[in-house]
């Protein structure tokens, strides 16, 4: 049971892949001339699209694929804990039960809005009040 939880607590510390879509033949019976793979990757914080495609060529067998990067865009950067708007949560937050709520920094694992605002803020915060079990 400890390792599951464990398992689980570090998918949101590790890039993460999906295939999202395949194609090849277009019959069970036909060998395909051609095949491709869509693979969504979740990227880290301090890692760029470039290492992404790095890790790519690095783990297909075949060396002699080609790459194609769709719809690719580089890590959001973090806000910082010093800042007068994260401040201003942490305070809201500590009014209603102090000893019980508090204000953590954490990963948002998708894309947001929020990513838009990068280049004209010097911090973007995303708000999330949900409670998290020290279980975990």
């Amino acid at each position: 049971m400890t390792v599951i939880k464990k398992r689980k607590a570090t998918r949101v510390l590790q890039r993460t892949t999906a295939v999202t879509m395949a194609k090849g033949s277009p019959a069970s019976n036909v060998l395909p001339q051609s095949a491709s793979v869509t693979v969504n990757f979740r990227q880290m914080p301090g890692t760029s699209v470039k290492d992404v495609e790095n890790h790519i060529r690095k783990v297909v067998r075949n060396k002699n694929i080609d790459i194609e990067l769709l719809g690719c865009k580089e890590v959001s950067q973090f806000a910082t804990k010093d800042s007068q708007s994260y401040r201003a949560i942490d305070e809201i937050c500590s009014r209603t039960d102090p000893k019980k709520n508090f204000v953590v920094p954490y990963l948002v694992m998708g894309s947001t809005d929020a990513y838009h605002y990068g280049e004209i803020c010097d911090n973007v915060l995303r708000f999330s009040p949900f409670r998290v079990s020290a279980e975990l």
